[in-house]
């Protein structure tokens, strides 16, 4: 008899938009009883005999109309089967006898019993499942999805924060007559190997979103930097350079040494936005990851220590005053707002 937890992966699998088809040798009564007993909806059932007399497009046809209980068939009509399945989608194959063995090879992840499964199943396949239960390919299919997701929060928080470091070096070197850079190389190495590393590497355990399994899969060939992403990493890039050269201009009067100080804690304190701003866009608490929460109370009281402490004189920094602090607070709400407008906006309208 199927395990209890089948019909919950059956269900799960429905909502993340993955397919699931049987393919058996048994016989169609016993098929569709399972099938029934799993939850596993079908608009019939095919069997081997009658794949004999469709070409590859009446094949197509029969899965397009919802077919996914197939019975009484071989080794060649499960590869069929496979093949018609692939012209579209990617699809994993499980299986666990010999008669699954030129499938689990073709197919783009085929997995084999590591209980039930036969030496020739689990050669011809790329993952052995050692529980034998469905149910852990789909929570593999949701971990993947979380380290893929995690992969692109990290990648939307380094480049954003990179892509405005970069500009503002850039535009202050050919606009501004400073009598040093506005910020030095010290000051660079401190945000990108420490305020930086810290809570990108935290991102890395995220937990996966409440939603991550009612979503779609991704379309077959999509990058880890999408369209979507990539413009997203543009234009709050540009809104974070943007807010800098305010904090700059807000706090100049203080001195060119307190405004330089201004723009190298603003980089700190922003880029906490943008981690702040990825983070709700994938609907999670701030308080769902303690390492990053750790992280960023670590990268703050680094900064704290090293402007208001003898160390500032090693960073050519000096101590923020209320002015200056109230500048800084003001542009970290302000890019909380700008991020929750222009993630939405470009989700709404760009199509990856």
């Amino acid at each position: 008899p199927p395990r209890k937890e089948v019909y919950k992966a059956i269900e799960e699998c429905k909502t993340a938009g993955i397919r699931a088809i049987m393919i058996t040798g048994d016989n169609p009564l016993t098929a569709k009883a399972i099938a029934e007993e799993v939850g596993l909806e079908s608009s019939g059932v095919v069997l081997g005999s009658e794949i004999d007399k469709l070409s590859n497009k009446e094949l197509e046809e029969k899965l397009a109309s919802g077919i996914n209980i197939f019975a009484r068939t071989s080794p060649m009509h499960k590869l069929r089967i496979l093949e018609v399945l692939q012209k579209d989608s990617r699809v994993a194959m499980a299986g666990d006898g010999v008669n699954d063995a030129l499938a689990l090879k073709k197919a783009d992840v085929g997995i084999a019993m590591g209980i039930r499964g036969t030496e020739v199943a689990k050669e011809a396949s790329d993952i052995i499942l050692l529980d034998d239960n469905f149910a852990s390919i789909v929570a593999a299919v949701r971990e993947g999805r979380r380290i893929f997701d995690n992969l692109r929060k990290f990648i939307n928080y380094l480049f954003t924060c990179n892509f405005a470091e970069v500009a503002v070096i850039f535009l202050a070197t050919i606009f501004l007559t400073l009598k040093e850079p506005v910020l030095l190389p010290l000051q660079l190495l401190w945000i990108n190997l420490v305020t930086d590393g810290l809570p990108a590497l935290a991102l890395g355990i995220d937990p996966a979103s409440p939603d991550i399994m009612n979503k779609p899969p991704r379309k077959k060939g999509e990058g880890i930097l999408s369209k979507r992403l990539s413009l997203q990493i543009l234009i709050i890039g540009i809104e974070l350079t943007a807010l800098l050269f305010l904090i700059f201009f807000l706090t100049l009067d203080s001195g060119e040494s307190v405004a330089r100080t201004a723009i190298f804690t603003g980089f700190v304190l922003y880029e906490f936005a943008r981690i702040t701003g990825i983070r709700f866009q994938e609907r999670l608490s701030l308080f769902s990851n303690k390492l990053l929460i750790l992280s960023l109370v670590a990268s703050l009281m680094l900064q704290l220590l090293i402007v208001y402490t003898p160390a500032n004189i090693l960073f050519h920094i000096e101590p923020l005053g209320f002015h200056e602090w109230i500048a800084l607070l003001s542009g970290f709400v302000l890019s909380l707002i700008l991020a929750a407008v222009t993630t939405p906006t470009i989700n709404r309208f760009v199509k990856d």
